[in-house]
């Protein structure tokens, strides 16, 4: 399933399904220097096949192609970068 990207100015995000009928979808605040990652959601039909570690994955690569960091302040969000220190490169830290 393909990943589209949708920005309006001061929001962000990352989903996967039509942009009338998303299936998985990842929400952030734009700031200066950083993204808020606030939101992740999944439908329950696909839950439990990885499509939002996809997300997150195509989420560390649009940080790092924009030079920005991620504050994380979804719960998914939070536990994905516990669980990868590898990405911690763009981390955002207050």
């Amino acid at each position: 399933m393909d990943i589209k990207l949708d920005e309006t100015p001061g929001r962000g995000s990352l989903y996967m399904g039509k942009f009338d009928h998303k299936v998985a979808e990842l929400q952030w605040k734009i700031h200066e220097n950083y993204i808020e990652a606030d939101s992740t959601e999944v439908d329950d039909s696909i839950k439990g096949q990885g499509y939002g570690r996809k997300l997150f994955e195509e989420l560390i690569r649009h940080a790092r192609d924009r030079k920005l960091k991620i504050k994380p302040v979804c719960p998914f969000v939070v536990m994905m970068f516990k669980r990868h220190p590898e990405d911690h490169d763009v981390l955002y830290k207050d």
